[in-house]
């Protein structure tokens, strides 16, 4: 019987519905399992109820644009333009031979790119033919001078002896009348005195036969005279043709070329070296008419217009940088004119005298030459004795350029013909609202950390929109613009960049962040130079 309830009925049917009144096994483990969660949710709320309840945390602001702001005032800045010039020598030399001849020997400075200096023997020619000239010459005024030395002899002589003859027929003519004076007295017969008389007569003649003499010789010893003095300028003109086998540089400065060579036969007239001076070096600065006017107002761009006062120019500073290996030595200079107009640039030439070295501690000369690219390094005077070339042929025997002498060094300034940085900066002048220039947009634009609605220019900063404002601008000062229209003293200009300016945009004022240096439009100078450094989102000039 129990077989048959545990299993299946033998012919497969099911087995038989409980009693009625029997309790199902299901309904204790369901009631069992809701106690179990429910307890487990009492329990964890009990236990938060136990924990501490963390502070709650405000809402993120919201997100505001940090930029640098310049507060525009007028300002009395100092005019600023700035260019490139060409450094070229004020004087240029291009020395020729005088004379013809060989050339023998060249001073080993004598160097494009290298200084020689003034009086130094660059040339020297073959001077055998004018050492024969010039003793030929001397042979020949010693010969004119004997001449005239032994004429003006003769003349001294035919002077003596026309003085004895004088005194002689005075001595006859005494005697004659005290002959006649005894006649007149009885004492003496008429025959005697005309012994005497005969005696004068011939004295005279023989006075006048050396007056003759002397006459003729006068002509004679003017021309000895003159061929004397005609040898000896032909004897100074050979001892100065011989001194010219010796050609010297005419001034201390740098060698620009040079067109000859040892062994070389060069004729009287031709071109040996150019050599530049180094010691005034100009630079002339192309400037616009609108940054001339700046450094002299009173500038007149009409033709034939008068220069510029020297006294205004001379209130100009002026600081010159080497353009290549910038951060080297710097120099001031001085604007010592205005070229005219050049009609066809609209451009004037601002001339500048380079001065002393400033901003060095070891002066030098930038590298480069005139045009070969700066001295030859390690080549002749440079590093070495510069052997010497002197054969004993010159105009002095055994004279020669002396070995071992160093050439001397380069200048202590800008070189002709490299490229130099000029920065002219003018007095201060009448104040104006200027901005730094690289707060300037494009299109003349400007962005400014304005008020937003309802807010004023002075209050606080945390309720700051960025603006976008179009301005008229005036004349560039150096690192500022001049705004004429459309910005008011006061107003907050952001010198920090924006990436993406859109009106309306949340700005703060960062506190002591510095102001952008960079060029600003066009490639002009920094701001940083001269421009503002804001603390505390201001800044001043």
């Amino acid at each position: 019987m129990h077989g048959e309830q545990a299993g299946d009925a033998p012919d497969g049917h099911s087995p038989p519905a409980p009693a009625p009144g029997a309790r199902p096994r299901a309904l204790p483990t369901a009631l069992a399992c809701a106690g179990i969660v429910l307890g487990a949710f009492v329990l964890a709320a009990a236990l938060r109820s136990t924990r501490p309840t963390p502070p709650r945390q405000a809402a993120p602001p919201e997100a505001r644009l940090g930029v640098c702001v310049f507060e525009a005032q007028p300002r009395a800045v100092a005019p600023e333009v700035e260019g490139l010039a060409r450094a070229r020598a004020a004087r240029r030399v291009v020395v020729s031979a005088q004379v013809g001849g060989l050339v023998l020997a060249l001073d080993p400075r004598l160097e494009a790119g290298l200084v020689v200096p003034a009086g130094a023997v660059a040339v020297r020619l073959d001077p055998a033919d004018a050492r024969l000239a010039r003793d030929e010459a001397a042979a020949r005024l010693a010969g004119a001078r004997a001449e005239h030395d032994r004429l003006a002899a003769l003349r001294a002589s035919l002077d003596a002896r026309a003085r004895v003859a004088r005194d002689l027929l005075a001595l006859e003519r005494a005697e004659v009348e005290r002959l006649r004076a005894l006649v007149g007295q009885g004492i003496l017969r008429e025959r005697e005195p005309e012994a005497a008389r005969l005696a004068v007569l011939r004295q005279e003649d023989a006075l006048e036969a050396l007056e003759a003499q002397r006459a003729q010789l006068g002509p004679q010893l003017a021309g000895a005279a003159a061929a004397a003095a005609e040898a000896e300028a032909r004897e100074a003109m050979a001892a100065l043709a011989l001194a010219r086998c010796e050609v010297r540089a005419p001034l201390g400065g740098l060698v620009a070329a040079r067109s000859v060579e040892v062994g070389q036969l060069v004729a009287a007239g031709q071109a040996l070296f150019e050599v530049w001076e180094v010691a005034r070096v100009e630079l002339p600065v192309a400037l616009p008419v609108a940054q001339a006017l700046l450094l002299a107002p009173g500038l007149e761009v009409t033709p034939g217009a008068p220069p510029p006062e020297a006294g205004a120019l001379a209130q100009v500073e002026v600081v010159v940088q080497a353009e290549r290996g910038r951060g080297g030595p710097g120099w001031s200079g001085r604007l010592v004119r205005l070229e005219p107009v050049d009609a066809a640039t609209q451009t004037v030439r601002a001339v500048v005298v380079v001065g002393e070295a400033q901003g060095a501690s070891t002066p030098g000369a930038p590298p480069g030459g005139p045009s070969q690219g700066g001295p030859t390094q390690g080549g002749p005077g440079q590093g070495g004795p510069a052997a010497g070339v002197g054969d004993g042929a010159g105009p002095d025997a055994g004279a020669g350029y002396p070995g071992g002498e160093p050439a001397p060094p380069p200048a202590a300034g800008p070189l002709p013909g490299e490229l130099y940085r000029v920065t002219l900066r003018a007095p201060r002048g009448e104040p104006a609202l200027v901005v730094p220039l690289g707060a300037l947009q494009e299109r003349g634009r400007l962005l400014l950390a304005a008020d937003t609605p309802g807010g004023s220019a002075g209050g606080p900063t945390s309720g700051l929109v960025l603006e976008v404002r179009e301005v008229t601008l005036g004349r560039r000062l150096g690192p500022w613009v001049e705004v004429v229209g459309g910005l008011a003293a006061g107003e907050r200009v952001i010198v920090s960049p924006v990436e993406r300016p859109i009106a309306g945009l949340p700005v703060r004022v960062v506190e002591g962040e510095p102001a952008p240096a960079g060029p600003g439009p066009g490639g002009g100078p920094d701001v940083g130079q001269g421009g503002p450094a804001p603390a505390g989102g201001r800044a001043g000039p």
